[in-house]
């Protein structure tokens, strides 16, 4: 989902918690030729998965998604993105507008695989909307609205530091990192009216000791993801053209260059957003369309549609665990769905509803809307 749109509903979703709270309620051919070998597949790694969402929703599954069940996060803010390090340690990150019309971000943290979460930062400022760690230590989140802003800790959490601040209004849409050294964030430049809007692609080497602008684009006021399966390859997709077609970006090089690549998801001509890779030629990618899913098996040469057992509203969000196993986040009115493959994404199958039985809406409250999810990548760590 977009990421721009994330902080729309999760700043709408904050006022009506507010309205309730009033009340006295609320609880090139380079990737084609390449012949990876897939990391050997971690114990359990599959079992793994989360997903976040407005009041605060967290879910979770330790059995590839036979039973989600609804883990208490202790906050009725927004919750936009989410990363686990490994199946105990993981963050969730959003934020809204609390009362007084003071603006609160929040990062939230787990030791326990979500058993209990504990926020580590609550500052003023619109919610966090990316997170990406690498391993246990190493956690990056970014946001801003007066100018994107990129935060970073290298201890767990127990101590964040500013490590990139922009120079024009923007915030960061999505963030990945390959190891510990290695990361990039992509932050959509102004708002809807700004004669200057666009797109910039950041990256770093160093563990954003230095953050760098790779590639600009301008004119297009759309959400943006990037996803890296390695050091050097790595996409990026959005929405160019005014808002009519979306476009996938690759690269080989680290980012060093950044070229359409030479075939697009055919169909696909309104949002997309969400993007997943399990390793240099496995790559997903998806949003708002008539054709709301499309896969490739060859680094995003050439994708493939998939429009049977998938809501064609729309996918939010996606997590790989490998080149089978997966789970989308899916748009249908009102109503989110957990979707499962264990094929690539060429079918999908139903495993939750959210609300999740149980919930209790509060007076004013609307139904939780799922934003993102993860899960862990065949080699136990982190999943693109």
């Amino acid at each position: 989902m977009s990421r721009g749109i994330r902080l729309a509903v999760i700043v709408c979703s904050a006022l009506a918690a507010l309205a309730c709270a009033g009340l006295g309620a609320c609880g090139g051919g380079s990737a084609a030729s390449q012949s990876p070998t897939e990391p050997a597949p971690s114990p359990g790694s599959d079992r793994y998965a989360w997903a976040v969402g407005t009041y605060g929703t967290i879910v979770a599954t330790t059995d590839g998604g036979t039973h989600w069940t609804r883990q208490r996060s202790g906050t009725n803010h927004g919750l936009a993105a989410v990363s686990f390090a490994d199946a105990s340690r993981g963050w969730a990150v959003g934020g809204y507008p609390v009362t007084g019309g003071r603006r609160e971000s929040l990062i939230l943290a787990t030791t326990d695989g979500g058993s209990r979460w504990v926020p580590q930062l609550r500052i003023r400022g619109l919610p966090v909307t990316a997170v990406a760690a690498s391993d246990a230590t190493h956690v990056w989140a970014g946001g801003g609205a007066s100018a994107p802003m990129i935060r970073a800790s290298s201890d767990g959490g127990a101590t964040w530091t500013t490590q990139y601040r922009g120079t024009v209004k923007g915030a960061v849409d999505d963030m990945a990192f390959a190891d510990n050294a290695h990361g990039w964030a992509v932050a959509v430049l102004g708002s809807w009216t700004d004669a200057n809007v666009g797109v910039e692609v950041l990256a770093t080497s160093d563990s954003g000791v230095h953050w760098t602008v790779q590639k600009t684009m301008r004119g297009d006021p759309y959400s943006w993801s990037v996803a890296f399966a390695d050091p050097t390859h790595g996409w990026i997709v959005g929405t160019k053209g005014g808002g009519t077609q979306a476009r996938v970006w690759m690269t080989t090089d680290g980012g060093g260059t950044w070229a359409l690549t030479p075939t697009q998801p055919k169909g696909m001509i309104a949002s997309m957003d969400a993007l997943a890779c399990a390793d240099t030629v496995h790559v997903w990618t998806g949003g708002t369309s008539p054709t709301p899913f499309f896969r490739s098996t060859n680094g995003g040469q050439t994708w493939v549609a998939t429009t049977k057992t998938l809501s064609p509203a729309g996918v939010r969000a996606m997590a790989f665990s490998d080149s089978s196993r997966g789970w989308v986040v899916t748009l249908d009115g009102a109503t989110t769905r957990i979707m499962a493959t264990s094929n690539g994404g060429a079918t999908w199958s139903r495993q939750a509803k959210i609300p999740l039985p149980g919930f209790v809406r509060q007076p004013g409250q609307n139904s939780p809307q799922l934003l993102d999810v993860t899960c862990l990548s065949a080699s136990g760590g982190p999943a693109q």
